[in-house]
């Protein structure tokens, strides 16, 4: 019977979590009903990356995944680029790669489905947090319900990487506080989530949850360090395994990236750059009025570049603070134990401040140290970013709220909502007496272009003043005791939802079709048809007919418009470099065609137009570029900084510059060229040769490797931008293919991560036990 009894209230349990994990999708549904249900409606407005980015790269990994290989190399955009190191390819990250071999094709509405899965994800996983830190079901259903809709993924829902990456922000939070609280198996699922989070396609937010785990850690180990420094050396030990097991396991995705960092324009951001983006300190009346600077890409006129408010709801913001009272109040009254058992605000709290000074960017000195010592921040702009972390720590705080005064209060704690009431009350009023000056403001500014301006300003000042009364009413009718216990809870819930889906739908939708404009199909399939590893040239000002990034899409070299987030150095300098479409640099690209509009000027001397498309466009044949392959037999060297000077000043078709021994045979061959998938190329000499350089027009970039007729051999730079292999007179075929330089040693990474996640699972203590085992007597962990 007992058994029995004891199995119904576990299904209970878990229905009722199930219960809440559903209403958050209910919730996130509301919020996107129009995407959702709304014919010819799409997210985000005006695209955003998700159409121009996102939706390109899902489309070739999926394609790429389908055909067999990883894909290592994107050939198509920017002369060739790595693909699988951008870390927002998101090709390992476990959801996606599901989506990709389940899904036959990746198309625009699959994408947006993942962006909804996970700002549901984001909600079940601050929810599985609330709950983790004691919270009630209704209170950690409120802290879901405001994370899922927090300001970040309000302005980022077009950027599915972004949001994939926070989703997982409130669980590497739970983690940490549970491995600082000495339970073990607690290692294994921190690391997982910091996986997750690794692999799901943006340093940025990861460096955000490491960020987290580290202030959560310093803070709550300094407090158990007070009692026992020796408990508190092992829980941070704890937590390094946990991050080092999390970041081992996306060795894959993390070593390839780091050295795509390094080759590329974003290891080069001034301090200047890294704070774009920044929270301007007059934009955090934001965070109590959503759309005092407009609310909206369409309808926000501050004078910063825009950027997240940290708006998370009024209710939240004022049961934080009410959350805070009490735990203040409870620490007066609480020694020894008890008041380190119940100080887990202080960790969620200091979490919030640190976010909040980050996101202010130049205006504090923190970011400034950040920018100079922290690895990768420096390299890393949007600054305002970090005010997620303060969400959180908000959406947390005011669940902790819900949860006391929904299980009933001690009298001292009756006593500090009461103080707290009375000081909300005389703020609420404060701002209902602002209220008339603005209609009188409205009055006056009647014939004036600011009137619209003006008028939202009041407008979210009266809404604001609405939900802070809401939620000082809901909490006097609670202290009142009217209605019943949990009803107050249940009301803060309708509350929080009804706010912020009011502040948020509809202002990130578009009714244009993304699919549509990515290149002309005819003009990918004519170029195909003539030469199928000829690229194209389409930077010349047709971004509206022919998108960036439609070379991912229509799958056919584009030499210079991939829409890369992490371009080559070396290919932006040498693009730069490039004065008009007449140089001889330009001809080294490999680009035949060039599509331009009508009207456009062009050298006829070299451009003859070979194909007349729909929307006003032409396609130009240039009958002075190079081959795919080229046999070069004299070649020369110089240091790199001079090799596009020395080019000029050179016969091109008969010398090339690399960084290896020179040749000087004589001899010039165009080569046959065959692709073996996205990264691999096979390259068959002529029967009679000389020997010399193979010349590719592919950038280089470290992991290309090479074997002529077998045998091993360097890959070195040529002619400042592309591949050169070394052949001799007896050769026949070269074969090059791209792994990235550091996989082994990623997979051997990989494989230890997940091997120590499955230690840390299966250990049958908890630290907390383990602590008592080996140390007894005064201050033990056991006591903390």
């Amino acid at each position: 019977m007992r058994i029995a009894i004891g199995t119904a209230a576990r299904v209970s349990a878990v229905a009722r979590d199930l219960g809440a994990l559903v209403a958050i999708a209910c919730v996130v549904a509301w919020q996107h009903w129009r995407p959702l249900f709304e014919p010819g409606t799409w997210l985000p407005a005006h695209g955003g990356d998700l159409a121009g980015l996102i939706y390109p790269n899902y489309r070739f990994a999926a394609w790429a995944i389908r055909q067999g290989e990883i894909p290592f190399w994107n050939p198509y955009s920017l002369t060739g680029a790595p693909f699988l190191a951008d870390i927002q390819s998101g090709v390992l990250y476990p959801l996606n790669l599901l989506v990709f071999a389940l899904v036959p094709e990746v198309g625009y509405r699959v994408l947006t489905g993942l962006v909804l899965f996970h700002l549901w994800l984001a909600g079940a996983n601050a929810y599985a947090c609330g709950r983790g830190l004691g919270q009630t079901r209704l209170g950690a259903l409120f802290a879901g319900i405001a994370f899922a809709l927090s300001d970040l993924f309000v302005i980022h829902v077009g950027n599915l990487n972004t949001i994939a990456v926070a989703s997982w922000l409130p669980l590497i939070v739970l983690a940490t506080l549970k491995v600082l609280g000495g339970a073990r198996r607690w290692i294994a699922i921190g690391g997982l989530a910091v996986a997750m989070a690794a692999l799901a396609g943006h340093v940025q937010p990861l460096l955000f949850g490491l960020l987290a785990a580290a202030v959560v850690t310093l803070i709550r180990a300094a407090m158990i360090g007070r009692r026992d420094w020796w408990a508190a050396a092992r829980r941070l030990v704890g937590v390094a395994a946990m991050v080092a097991i999390g970041l081992a396991i996306a060795a894959p995705q993390l070593l390839p990236a780091r050295e795509l960092t390094a080759y590329s324009l974003r290891s080069a951001l001034t301090y200047e750059q890294s704070i774009e983006y920044s929270l301007a300190p007059a934009h955090l009346i934001s965070m109590i009025v959503p759309g005092w600077y407009g609310r909206g890409p369409d309808r926000y006129w501050g004078q910063w570049l825009r950027s997240e408010g940290g708006y998370i709801g009024i209710a939240t913001l004022a049961l934080a603070a009410l959350a805070l009272t009490i735990a203040a109040a409870r620490h007066r009254r609480l020694t020894g134990t008890e008041a380190l058992a119940a100080s887990v605000v202080a960790p969620i709290g200091g979490l919030g401040l640190v976010g909040f000074a980050l996101a202010l960017g130049g205006a504090t000195g923190l970011h400034a140290l950040f920018y100079q010592f922290v690895p990768l921040f420096g390299s890393l702009r949007g600054a305002a970013r970090t005010i997620v972390l303060t969400d959180l720590a908000l959406a947390l705080l005011a669940g902790a709220a819900v949860s006391a005064i929904s299980v009933g209060l001690r009298c001292a704690d009756c006593l500090a909502i009461d103080r707290f009431l009375a000081r909300a009350t005389r703020l609420w009023l404060y701002a209902l007496a602002l209220v008339p000056f603005g209609g009188v403001l409205l009055l006056l500014l009647r014939d004036n272009p600011a009137l619209p301006r003006a008028t939202g300003v009041v407008e979210g000042w009266i809404v604001t003043s609405i939900w802070f009364g809401a939620t000082i009413g809901v909490l006097r009718a609670r202290q009142r005791g009217v209605g019943r216990r949990h009803g107050a809870a249940i009301a803060f819930g309708a509350l929080i939802a009804l706010d912020l889906v009011s502040a948020s739908q509809g202002i990130e939708i578009t009714h244009r079709d993304p699919r549509q404009g990515f290149g002309r199909p005819e003009i990918a399939s004519f170029v195909q048809e003539r030469d199928p590893f000829a690229r194209v040239d389409t930077n010349t000002g047709i971004s509206a007919q022919w998108p960036p990034s439609s070379a991912l899409i229509l799958r056919l070299g584009d030499v210079a418009t991939g829409n890369h987030p992490l371009e080559l150095a070396d290919f932006h300098r040498y693009w730069s470099a490039i004065e008009s479409r007449s140089s001889v640099l330009y001809d080294q690209l490999g680009a035949r065609y060039l599509v331009a509009p009508r009207s456009a000027p062009v050298d006829q001397s070299k451009f003859s137009p070979v194909l007349e498309s729909g929307g006003d466009l032409t396609v130009y044949e240039n009958s002075r570029a190079v081959g795919a392959a080229r046999l070069i037999g004299r070649t020369e060297s110089t240091t790199h900084d001079r090799v596009i000077e020395r080019m000029r000043q050179i016969d091109l078709t008969r010398t090339a510059i690399v960084e290896g021994p020179d040749t000087n045979a004589d001899g010039f061959a165009d080569l046959r060229v065959g692709r073996i998938g996205t990264g691999a190329m096979r390259i068959t000499l002529p029967s009679n040769h000389s020997g010399g350089y193979v010349v590719v027009a592919e950038s280089w970039y470290p992991g290309w490797r090479a074997t002529v007729d077998g045998r091993p051999a360097d890959v070195v730079r040529s002619n400042f931008l592309f591949l050169g292999v070394r052949v001799g007179p007896e050769d026949r075929q070269v074969e090059l293919r791209f792994i990235p330089t550091d996989w082994a040693w990623s997979i051997a990474l990989a494989t230890v991560g997940v091997v120590g996640a499955i230690v840390a699972a299966a250990w049958p203590f908890t630290l907390g036990l383990w602590t008592a085992h080996t140390r007894t007597g005064r201050g033990s962990a056991s006591e903390s």
